[in-house]
């Protein structure tokens, strides 16, 4: 039997990690950054990002940006964070 060298397991490994990072990213991490927009959002999506941003990441402020739509959703946009 002929056997060839494979090289698959160190880019399998990096997939994991990066699928790893994104999985983080959704279900523990609370990253936002500016300029970050949630489309046809609700006032309880806004209270979770301004908790999560001001008390979770320990910030001192957060800037919005808050759009009426037809609907009575809300686009938000995140201008600052400091």
């Amino acid at each position: 039997m002929i056997n060839f060298a494979n090289n698959d397991n160190d880019s399998r490994e990096k997939k994991y990690k990066k699928l790893q990072e994104i999985l983080n990213k959704l279900y523990t991490e609370y990253d936002y950054y500016d300029g970050d927009f949630f489309h046809e959002s609700d006032l309880s999506e806004l209270l979770e990002i301004s908790y999560n941003i001001l008390f979770l990441q320990n910030k001192n402020s957060c800037q919005f940006t808050i759009d009426k739509n037809p609907n009575n959703s809300l686009d938000i946009t995140i201008d600052k964070i400091t």
